[in-house]
């Protein structure tokens, strides 16, 4: 349960990094 959660957890945060990179490079352009 708790592997599972934090799994989750990690995925979303990269999620989040990964769009918030998109934004500002696009940002840059």
């Amino acid at each position: 349960m708790s592997l599972k959660k934090s799994l989750f957890v990690a995925v979303l945060i990269s999620a989040v990094s990964l769009g918030a990179f998109e934004f500002i490079g696009v940002s840059n352009l």
